[in-house]
């Protein structure tokens, strides 16, 4: 079990606004606070222990003029993650978009906010790639940048500026045919970071292989 102190260093990671959530969950499902925390930190978890298959297959493309972003749950492990998949809608005073994630996670995987935007995270190879330890997790700040209520613009910008943990794929279209990006992050061996957006109809695999067309 991790102690109290060891907790709250963790949990600051996510940054204020979600310590309460990772509180209030471990509360009401009745489960220890340190299971809800390290579960919080899957993806990043696995980036660094090399696992893979814990990512999304995404595809976008144009459906009558309109972007459209098509993902695929490529998560084989743990077996339950599909079951426990749900829509959930956060909102900030009238604004609100929704969710796809795995109950007990306060980060996003995939979300949507009608007629703005739609994202999805996919898993990047962490081959010559090394890890932050001290900047957030890839989820917690996809959350974070969604929580910003933005325009299409405003979270391919938010991805591109904010540092992660761990290197990761964001797939983005907004509402204009032309409105698809891909962003890359990643940090190399010499801790040196970058994140670049291409602008793109592409497929991401879980090994890091893409399909695109322009």
């Amino acid at each position: 079990m991790l102690g109290g102190r060891l907790i709250d260093m963790i949990a600051a990671c996510f940054g204020e606004e979600y310590v309460a959530e990772i509180r209030s969950i471990a509360e009401h499902a009745g489960q220890p606070l340190s299971h809800v925390v390290l579960g919080n930190f899957m993806y990043d978890g696995c980036q660094m222990a090399g696992i893979h298959g814990l990512g999304c297959s995404s595809y976008s493309c144009n459906i009558d003029g309109k972007p459209t972003l098509v993902r695929n749950m490529d998560w084989v492990w743990p077996s339950s993650t599909g079951r426990q998949s749900r829509l959930i809608r956060f909102h900030r005073g009238r604004d609100a978009y929704t969710s796809v994630s795995v109950l007990g996670c306060v980060g996003v995987v995939s979300a949507f906010c009608p007629g703005k935007w739609a994202v999805t995270i996919n898993q990047c190879p962490m081959e010559g790639a090394t890890a932050g330890y001290f900047q957030w997790p890839v989820l917690q700040r996809l959350r974070h940048v969604c929580d910003q209520m933005g325009t299409y613009r405003d979270v391919v910008t938010g991805l591109q500026e904010y540092q992660t943990m761990t290197s990761f794929f964001a797939h983005v279209i907004g509402t204009k045919p032309t409105q698809h990006t891909v962003i890359t992050s990643w940090r190399d061996s010499k801790g040196l970071w970058a994140a670049a957006g291409t602008q793109r109809l592409t497929k991401h695999l879980p090994s890091g292989r893409h399909v695109s067309s322009r």
